[in-house]
């Protein structure tokens, strides 16, 4: 029976050495695996923020980029209100010019219509003064 015992102890030896090299064999496995996704997840983190980096550097030059063209825009805008306001300016100096010269010339007119009309009275007085010295003129307006 001894015998048996020994065989049995042999066997469960074997079977347990078996058993813990199979159990040493997975744990080496699971250890390898368990690094590999350790890696893996490594890798993934350092992408995943590089990706982040490109896309922040990205959305700064786009940024940049529309506040240069807002910028240029503003200045177009300013640049054709500036240009709008010279040419206001402008137009309005030859309408105050245009202006101005009419009213010279108006007033220039009105002292010519002056001059004129006392021109008239004092050619009326010479007309009145020779028609009362000419006697045949004297007859003529009493009888015409």
């Amino acid at each position: 029976m001894l015998e048996i015992v020994i065989t049995g102890l042999t066997f469960l030896s074997e079977k347990i050495t078996k058993v813990l090299f199979k159990q040493d064999s997975y744990q080496r496995d699971l250890s390898e695996k368990l690094k590999a996704i350790r890696n893996a997840s490594t890798r993934f983190a350092d992408l995943a923020q590089l990706c982040s980096y490109r896309e922040i550097v990205t959305t700064r030059l786009e940024i940049q980029e529309h506040q240069r063209l807002s910028k240029k825009a503003y200045e177009l805008l300013l640049h054709g209100f500036e240009e709008a306001k010279t040419q206001s300016s402008k137009q309005n100096q030859v309408l105050g010019h245009l202006g101005n010269n009419l009213i010279n010339e108006t007033e220039a007119t009105q002292q010519m219509i002056q001059i004129m009309a006392l021109r008239v009275k004092k050619l009326e007085a010479a007309v009145t003064r020779f028609a009362e010295k000419t006697p045949s003129t004297q007859l003529r307006i009493q009888q015409g």
